[in-house]
């Protein structure tokens, strides 16, 4: 009898030693699974984007809005990218190009624009980061299609930082004309034009010949040692 109890006593010390087992890999497969996981997002998210890095020209300095003007097409008010440009870059999406950006930027519609096509054209290499100018096309308010130029940071992981829209055609209501200079110190001068041809009393738009109400202003960004845009 002793014998019996003491064999069952052996063979519930052994299960359990091997659920304590089971357990222990189980919790060490997940681990596993979760960091294998980790280190394949971020090696497609480092091919993705060397794969477009590698392609792109690195941009001289200084340039300007002239220098993508004959890339952006208008017809009757609505605002396109080239076709040539279209047809010969693949467009990117939320693949690499997230809504990743400045808390301060947070309140401007055009920030806020989502299902954006991302057509990139140069390149500025640094410590840090890297910066990618991108031709983008979108859809505004009433659905009708506008063309940015972003500039985006994306750190050495492949990871975007910020991004700064720094060229806009976009018209319904109001006519948006933002262009820009960038020096050979990078800093990045913006001239916005807003032309409101919305009459807020009458509810309808102005009559033709009527000057639309006007406003200019100006903006200047540097990138900090971040890699983020900041308002000089």
């Amino acid at each position: 009898m002793r014998i019996l109890i003491l064999i069952i006593f052996l063979l519930n010390i052994n299960c359990k030693e091997k659920r304590d087992s089971y357990s222990i890999n189980d919790k060490n497969d997940i681990k596993t699974l979760e960091k294998d996981k980790v280190i394949n997002e971020n090696l497609q998210s480092n091919q993705l984007i060397d794969s477009v890095f590698f392609k792109l020209e690195e941009v001289n300095l200084p340039i300007s809005s002239e220098f993508i003007s004959n890339l952006v097409i208008e017809n009757e008010g609505v605002y396109n990218i080239e076709e040539e440009i279209v047809k010969n870059k693949k467009a990117f999406s939320n693949e690499l190009f997230t809504e990743v950006k400045s808390e301060k930027k947070t309140d401007d519609f055009f920030y806020n624009v989502t299902g954006k096509e991302f057509f990139p054209v140069f390149k500025k290499t640094n410590n840090n980061y890297t910066t990618v100018g991108s031709l983008v096309r979108y859809y505004g308010e009433n659905d009708i299609q506008g063309v940015f130029f972003i500039l985006s940071n994306f750190n050495k992981k492949g990871k975007q930082i910020d991004y700064l829209i720094i060229y806009n055609r976009f018209l319904w209501e109001v006519n948006y004309e933002y262009n820009f200079t960038i020096d050979e110190n990078f800093k990045i001068t913006i001239d916005k034009k807003e032309e409101n041809f919305w009459d807020e009393e009458k509810d309808d738009f102005i009559k033709e010949g009527e000057k639309p109400e006007t406003k200019q202003y100006k903006e200047s960004y540097l990138v900090n040692a971040k890699g983020l845009f900041v308002n000089v």
